[in-house]
């Protein structure tokens, strides 16, 4: 039966039933309708639901597109130069009683022109978790002119302290050395010991730590600061402090990342002036390594002082092709020298008691090489261009010729060659020679006073008997020019010094020393009017404890 049909069927038959009851009602009110009953079936018909199919096809998780990132730490050892490994035995041997060799060690000695000579070392204090170092050292010659001597004397103290995840370390150096003035003309001029002496005191500490363990937040950090005191008796003295903090972050296998800043302050005095020396350095510079290439790019904005203020390249590139051990760089690099007495005093002790004080700039563009033949020989090469903004220079124009006036050369400009090779052959045998050769090709003045243009150093060392070692030595220097009593520059005698020494041990604690220098005796002078001692020889015992 259609559902929608028998609706509207009963809904007819219902309307039409309701207005025949009224209208027969209307005839006879007596009467009444009986009651009815309406029955409605309705046919239904259930449909299920289709059920969804399924998809079989399988799907791939996605690409993983990062690049993963590994570390390794290993932790920084602390070596110890007293240390000698044990040789590996087999445990039927039993217990290896090898003994270490001797940390410490005092050698005395003296020789002609009046040398006393002594030099000690102490690295005896030393333990798992730390080690010191402690270095004495004294040496004084008198020569034959009047007031031709000199006192050089110092101790050099370090150590160092392993903690959870940072090394401390700390040192002191001490310095005393006197010099004469010798280089005057004694016919005119008679100077006493005590009127042609000058003395250098200097004390120079500093403290610093650096991460041995990677941190949380990979940082690598190495800080120090330091503090000096640096005078002589002629009213020159000098305070400073130095800092260095470097900070790197390795990135990945091939960046890495830091910066850095450095500065130095220093108070000088010297008569009625006084000069506030100072320099005040950001260093950040960004590194990369990959396939032989390794690159840095740094530029250092530099405060110097009177404020003026510098942007100081550190750019270098090096590369190593592949199957090959050369070495080929190139590279621009610029620093700032303070000039302070100290440093100056160690170039030339003979300086005019006052003096001005610059600061110098210091430019190189350089393309070098390195490579090695074998196991046993290496050799080296570097071309530089170099560029000087008020060079340092010494001129003896003074009354009496003794003492070197300082000056300034606001602009020089040289080429300069540098050769180093060694051939060695584990500790039996060592021959080493480097050598810089220099051209000057600018200058303010007529020469660049007391300025080398050739520079040759060698060494050389033999041990041909186990208990034996034999060492030699030479120095060779060239292209000096100085102002003479007459105002006119003069060509300085090259510098051509060759000397040998010997040790010889009689017992694992005792051994005799001898050491010659200036063999050939030649009277060169380094400074104008300062002939060296010539030949001299010096001898002694070496004790070890």
């Amino acid at each position: 039966m259609n559902m929608q049909r028998t609706k509207i069927t009963l809904c007819l038959a219902l309307t039409l039933l309701g207005r025949a009851s009224q209208s027969f009602a209307q005839q006879r009110t007596d009467s009444t309708l009986p009651p009815a009953t309406i029955e409605v079936i309705q046919t239904y018909q259930p449909k299920v639901k289709q059920t969804p199919k399924p998809d079989f096809k399988p799907d791939l998780p996605p690409h993983d597109t990062s690049r993963p990132n590994f570390k390794y730490d290993v932790p920084q050892q602390t070596l110890y130069y007293t240390y000698s490994s044990l040789p590996l035995r087999p445990l039927a041997l039993g217990k290896d009683s090898s003994a270490l060799p001797f940390a410490n060690y005092a050698m005395m000695g003296g020789g002609t022109q009046s040398s006393i000579f002594f030099d000690a070392g102490i690295a005896q204090f030393k333990d798992k978790n730390y080690n010191s170092s402690i270095h004495l050292h004294h040496l004084s010659q008198e020569g034959n002119i009047k007031n031709q001597k000199s006192s050089l004397s110092g101790i050099e103290a370090e150590g160092t302290l392993q903690t959870n995840g940072n090394i401390w370390c700390a040192g002191i150096d001490i310095v005393r050395n006197r010099f004469h003035y010798y280089g005057y003309d004694h016919n005119l001029y008679d100077y006493s010991s005590l009127q042609s002496q000058i003395t250098y005191t200097g004390v120079k500490a500093f403290v610093g730590v650096q991460n041995n363990l990677s941190n949380k937040f990979g940082l690598d950090y190495k800080a120090t600061i330091g503090f000096t005191n640096y005078n002589n008796d002629q009213g020159i003295s000098e305070q400073g402090i130095s800092f260095d903090v470097p900070v790197s972050k390795i990135i990945d296998s091939s960046f890495s990342a830091g910066v850095g800043i450095n500065g130095q302050y220093v108070y000088m005095s010297q008569s009625q002036a006084t000069f506030n020396n100072y320099i005040l350095q950001l260093t950040p510079n960004v590194s990369f390594r990959s396939a032989g290439f390794k690159a840095k790019l740094g530029v250092n904005p530099t405060l110097g002082m009177n404020g003026n203020s510098y942007l100081l390249p550190d750019l270098s590139l090096s590369y190593i092709p592949a199957k090959t051990s050369v070495l080929i760089g190139l590279g621009w690099q610029a620093h700032l020298q303070a000039n302070t007495l100290r440093e100056l005093s160690n170039q030339n002790p003979y300086l005019f008691p006052t003096f001005d004080v610059q600061q110098t700039r210091i430019d190189e563009i350089f393309a070098s090489v390195e490579s090695k033949v074998g196991n046993h020989f290496s050799f080296g090469g570097k071309f530089s261009w170099f560029q000087y903004n008020n060079l340092p220079l010494f001129l003896n124009d003074t009354l009496d010729q003794k003492q070197f006036y300082l000056l300034y050369d606001s602009h020089v400009t040289a080429i300069a060659l540098q050769l180093t090779a060694r051939y060695q052959i584990a500790r039996t045998i060592s021959v080493g020679l480097s050598g810089i050769f220099t051209n000057y090709t600018q200058s303010s003045y007529a020469y660049v006073w007391h300025q080398p243009g050739v520079r040759l150093k060698g060494d050389f060392h033999w041990k041909p008997l186990p208990k034996l070692d034999v060492a030699a030595y030479l120095n060779v220097m060239g292209g000096l020019y100085a102002r003479n009593q007459a105002h006119q520059a003069v060509k300085l005698p090259s510098i051509f010094d060759f000397g040998f020494s010997g040790e010889y041990q009689f017992i694992p604690r005792l051994s005799a020393f001898i050491q010659v220098n200036n063999l050939f005796n030649n009277q060169y002078q380094r400074w104008y009017n300062y002939p060296v001692y010539g030949t001299n020889l010096i001898g002694g015992l070496r004790l070890k404890f």
